[in-house]
């Protein structure tokens, strides 16, 4: 019997179950290492993930109330500006 033949090799030995048993305790046994690492990461990502879209919604609602309601209340516009944009509004509405 040749060391590569498989087929005379499966015939040969009989099917062993406890091999198997042996790999799927080993992998059950890293799973909660896996786990671990994992809560580890959260724990450490998950507040400044937080953090960071308190700031975003922070400023999201102070450049919303920053905004003007019409260009006749708009604080940046000169009065040259507020006419030009009042005849655009007229002229296009």
């Amino acid at each position: 019997m040749l060391p590569f033949d498989k087929d005379s090799e499966l015939q040969t030995r009989p099917h062993d179950d406890s091999s198997l048993n042996e790999v799927a305790t080993t992998l059950l046994a890293d799973e909660p290492e896996q786990t671990n690492v994992l809560s580890k990461f959260d724990r450490f990502v998950m507040p400044q993930m937080a953090l960071l879209g308190i700031i975003s919604l922070a400023l999201r609602l102070v450049c919303w109330v920053s905004l003007p309601a019409s260009p006749e209340t708009a604080w940046f516009l000169s009065e040259e500006k507020r006419i030009v944009m009042r005849i655009q509004e007229r002229n296009h509405p």
